[in-house]
């Protein structure tokens, strides 16, 4: 791995850590879940479209690596995206996501 590379990718774990565990703090009047069930009983993943965007692609080392962000939800009436490097072999030959 490169030093762009790490760079990137810690970069992406902070941002995601900084995205989840900040706006995750509820209020103490607020009634928490008690289950998974419970958690994610409202979530539906096909409500709002995914939205994916490349942000950058480069190859490297025999592999192609993706800067994407795409969109996870909407969060207190705003818009949410989360943002990730993916790679995968240049000369892959199954069919990979997009």
């Amino acid at each position: 791995m490169t030093p762009l590379s790490r760079h990137l990718l810690s970069q992406t774990a902070l941002l995601a850590f900084a995205t989840f565990a900040i706006p995750c703090a509820a209020p103490a009047a607020e009634v928490l879940p008690q289950s998974v069930t419970e958690l994610w009983a409202d979530f539906d993943p096909r409500r709002d479209p995914i939205d994916a965007q490349v942000i950058r692609e480069w190859k490297e080392d025999g592999g192609v690596y993706r800067h994407v962000s795409y969109h996870i939800g909407t969060f207190t009436g705003q818009p949410a995206r989360m943002v990730a490097i993916y790679g995968f072999p240049e000369d892959a030959k199954e069919k990979l996501p997009p």
